[in-house]
């Protein structure tokens, strides 16, 4: 039977959510209770749960729970982040041809080459500049983007 979790109880999910590396932002903001829902199997011992932010839905522990076909039925799934290869299976036999499996690039800045970078730099067009992003900029970028 699924719960509701109240954002003052969602600590309780955390350690499902420990490993899963997409989608962090959406996650720790529902977790924390700033917005969005969230739902499990229990309310004291938890092993599957959903957490819902807007449009995207985040799954966490035992894809092969009891209550995980009812999780996914709760509500319309925009768009979800299969986590590891379990939940991506579980997804598309759930819902086969009715999604779409988008890429994902990791990054790390570790792995930068600076001296690579300057060179970028270096032969950037005269129209160009390089800006390190602070608030101001970060504010304009959804409008200059289109998103």
């Amino acid at each position: 039977m699924l719960l509701e979790i109240e954002a003052v109880d969602r600590s309780i999910l955390r350690s499902l959510f420990e490993s899963c590396q997409y989608d962090r932002v959406l996650i720790d903001s529902v977790l924390e209770g700033c917005f969005g829902s969230a739902y499990a199997d229990s309310a004291s011992e938890p092993t599957v749960a959903r957490l819902d932010s807007g449009a995207f839905t985040m799954f966490g522990g035992n894809s092969v729970a009891v209550d995980v076909k009812e999780l996914l039925q709760l509500a319309p799934i925009c768009y979800v982040t299969p986590q590891n290869d379990e939940w991506r299976r579980l997804l598309q036999d759930e819902f086969s041809a009715r999604i779409t499996v988008l890429p994902f690039t990791g990054f790390s800045s570790g792995s930068l080459d600076l001296a690579h970078l300057a060179k970028l730099i270096g032969v950037l067009p005269s129209a160009f500049e390089l800006k390190q992003i602070d608030k101001p900029l970060a504010e304009q970028l959804p409008s200059d983007i289109g998103n």
